[in-house]
Order: C-alpha cells, then structure tokens, then sequence
C-alpha cells in the first residue's frame, strides 16, 4: 500500500509503520509503530513480540529492516489526538489516576463533535469494544451504511498543520524534570 501511495522509503519519522523481514520471504514478516529516531537508532511499539507488546530498540542499520511506511493523518485525527494528549496531560499535572481520557462522540448543529472525558481503568482495562453485528452487512464481507456513518467523519480534512515530511510539525518541548 505505502509503495503504491509513494509513501514508504528507508528513512524513519515518529508515527511510521515500520516492516521487517525475518524469513526468505519477499514480504514483511513483522510490523510495529515508530516511536523515536535518533542518528543511531529506532525505538518501536510491536504487538505479537514474545507474545506481548512492548517497546524495541534496533540499530538504524538492522538487516531485518526493510523500510517505513508515512501514514496519512486526517484533520479529525490529528485534532482529536491532540486533545487526547492535552487532556490527560491536564489531569495527571492535577493528579488525576487511574483514568483513562476517552471520546464522547456527538452532533452539535448537525455536525460531527468530540469531546474528552475521563474512564476509570477498572472499566476499561483489559476489555474491549467491538464493531456492533449490526454494522456488518448480511453476507458478512462488508459493512453498512451505519457503520460508513460511524466512521466517515473520522477521515474527514486535509490537516492544515505544519507539516515536515508529511506528518505534522508540533512544538519541540525541553526536557525539564518535574519536581
């Protein structure tokens, strides 16, 4: 998909997919996010690695290796990842635990809305929610237009951020410890 889209190169962002080979295959064997990049190495978040998921660190010059994928962000993505990290940022500065930021989705004037609001973990952890039945059409290979509905205004907008190398260009913080 990246290669088709003209998307997918050797030089590594926070955000991209990353690929592995482990096997003689042609293929990617192996995936996880970037996380950080430094001059001499990628760190990343895998599932499925010794059967759980947890952060890697490899050398830029790994053989296995074999190439980023640069995602696309839509507005709503990057609008509501933001205002994910601002609120639970917000809340663990006033000392807020054992919560989760979550989304409260709705209309306001007969457009898509998002709001944060606080789970506590004992509800969420370790649970998950699933694509309703409903949502899936009665051949059971596709989806219905509840489901378009759903999740259409979450791909919505161009972003109209900064951008560096096609991911948005958000404020580089100084690492100052908190006391």
């Amino acid at each position: 998909y990246y290669q088709q889209q003209g998307r997918c190169d050797k030089n590594p962002k926070v955000g991209d997919q990353i690929f592995f080979r482990y096997s003689g295959s042609s293929g990617a064997d192996h995936t996880g996010i970037v996380v950080e990049v430094t001059s001499s190495q990628i760190v990343t978040v895998e599932g499925n690695s010794g059967n759980c998921v947890k952060k890697n660190t490899y050398a830029r010059s790994n053989s296995t290796i074999i190439g980023y994928g640069h995602p696309l962000y839509s507005e709503t993505d990057i609008e509501e990842a933001v205002m994910a990290g601002r609120a639970a940022v917000e809340n663990a500065v006033a000392g807020i635990t054992d919560k989760m930021v979550a989304f409260e989705r709705g209309t306001v004037n007969g457009r898509y809305a998002c709001k944060t609001k606080l789970l506590p973990l004992t509800e969420v952890a370790n649970a998950e929610k699933k694509v309703p039945q409903e949502w899936i059409n009665a051949e059971g290979n596709g989806v219905t237009h509840d489901f378009i509905d759903y999740a259409l205004p979450l791909i919505q907008g161009e972003p109209k951020l900064p951008k560096e190398d096609s991911l948005p260009r958000f404020a580089r913080l100084k690492k100052v410890l908190a006391k």
